[in-house]
């Protein structure tokens, strides 16, 4: 229970926290600088560049968007220190894009700890990081390159297109203590004479490729969990000379037999990452739901005996509708018509009660349009009375309840963001059991009220 409370308080903090402020960041910093949760978020556009003599310090608990050009390239020092129960976030600004992240290029060490990392690249392009406790997904990953200086440890990568990539010479690294869960490549190996690396007391778990070994030398990755404990199956899951006749081997054995008591993700950072998972984007729309009613005229066509006996009737509708995404709709819809005529020995009364499911395809739908066609297809159930009432007193009534289709095309304006009116023109066929089967073409007018699904529907 106390986990959970603490998640829930961390939780909206984070919220609150999210609206209280907003700092965005430019061009070179060249004096220090400590990012705090008072001004968060610290918001990223375009490249941003840590000065050779700077030296920024980002709190506990700060949050900092990227957009999808957003970068900051470390020339001086950059430190996110989190904690357990708080950590950093580096996090793309509408909630899904990847965007460029951050570059260390200096030779003065960063820190990135108990921070949670989604969507971004890390590159350390000669730089020099120590990268423990993280939680990163949905990422690129981290990426090395010449004569970087990199140590990854107790760190939690989940459903990245890399976990590490190393390539260049002169570099030296330590990837150990981590988890690799579920991402295209854990670990990507193309480096070059001297480079020092050392790959051991990891878990890899259910990525397409855990290590990849795309360079002529050997590489040794001894002492890790490779999640099965027979060699045939581990290899299948490794890159290498096996493979591919031009590279070297990856040295797996001796080799864990059981997972590794491994950092995890504390039930803090969980509770964040399924939080901003869920946002929408900011130009993502959300469900909606009209309700409408109105009226509705259909003209009999087939059979013959119905066509001499009425011209047209009328009726009312009403209808039901969720939008699926912009273009497309589900609806259900109930309409009752009525026609009547007198002949000359007697008097005839027609009812159709229909209720249909009905799919909506609007077409050239963009956002905020207020003038839209569409066409729809609906198919369900039609109630169908009949009924004669001759001059002598006699009557014959039927009632049936029979399958019924039809096609229409139609316009919606919808003016004020929440009102609607739609007009639709189509043709119905309806299945009658004695053969005679009603088929008429109709027109519908409809008005009705938009407004966004609510959240527990949502959800």
């Amino acid at each position: 229970m106390k986990k959970i409370a603490a998640a829930a308080v961390l939780l909206l903090s984070g919220i609150f926290t999210a609206a209280y402020a907003e700092t965005n960041v430019n061009g070179t910093l060249e004096k220090s600088e400590t990012w705090s949760v008072k001004n968060s978020p610290y918001i990223i556009s375009d490249s941003v560049t840590v000065g050779k003599k700077t030296i920024i310090n980002v709190q506990p608990g700060t949050v900092i968007k990227f957009k999808k050009e957003g970068k900051i390239t470390v020339q001086g020092v950059f430190n996110c220190k989190g904690l357990p129960e708080n950590p950093v976030r580096l996090l793309p600004f509408d909630g899904e894009t990847f965007y460029e992240g951050l570059v260390f290029e200096g030779k003065y060490k960063s820190i990135i700890e108990f921070t949670v990392f989604i969507r971004g690249t890390i590159k350390v392009e000669g730089g020099s990081l120590i990268f423990s406790n993280n939680y990163i997904l949905n990422a690129t990953g981290i990426t090395l390159f010449h004569f970087a200086k990199a140590v990854i440890k107790d760190s939690y990568f989940f459903n990245n297109t890399y976990g590490v990539y190393a390539e260049g010479q002169k570099m030296s690294f330590t990837i150990t203590g981590n988890t690799f869960s579920k991402n295209r490549f854990a670990v990507y190996l193309q480096r070059f004479d001297d480079t020092k690396m050392l790959i051991e007391k990891n878990n890899f778990s259910s990525s397409n490729v855990n290590v990849t070994n795309y360079s002529a030398l050997d590489m040794d990755c001894k002492n890790n969990f490779w999640d099965y404990t027979e060699d045939n199956k581990i290899q299948k899951f490794l890159y290498d000379k096996r493979n591919n006749p031009k590279v070297g081997e990856i040295n797996f054995k001796p080799f864990a037999q059981q997972k590794f008591a491994a950092w995890t993700p504390p039930s803090q950072f969980q509770a964040l990452v399924k939080y901003y998972l869920s946002l929408k984007r900011p130009d993502e729309e959300l469900p909606k739901v009209t309700i409408g009613a109105g009226a509705s005229g259909f003209m009999p066509l087939s059979p013959d005996s119905l066509k001499e006996d009425t011209k047209f009737g009328l009726g009312l509708n009403a209808e039901f509708q969720l939008s699926i995404n912009g273009v497309f709709r589900i609806g259900v819809a109930g309409r009752t018509m009525s026609l009547e005529n007198e002949k000359e020995f007697y008097k005839y009364k027609l009812d159709m009660t229909d209720l249909l499911i009905n799919v909506y395809w609007y077409m050239g739908y963009k956002k905020d349009m207020f003038l839209m066609p569409y066409l729809r297809l609906g198919n369900g159930v039609a109630l169908v009375s009949t009924m004669y009432l001759f001059d002598t007193g006699d009557s014959l009534k039927n009632n049936d309840i029979d399958y019924t289709v039809e096609a229409a095309a139609g316009v919606e304006y919808i003016f004020l963001k929440m009102f609607s009116i739609r007009a639709d023109a189509g043709y119905n066929y309806t299945l009658t059991p004695n053969g005679k089967n009603i088929s008429y073409p109709f027109l519908n007018i409809t008005g009705g009220i938009v407004f966004d699904v609510p959240l527990f529907l949502s959800e």
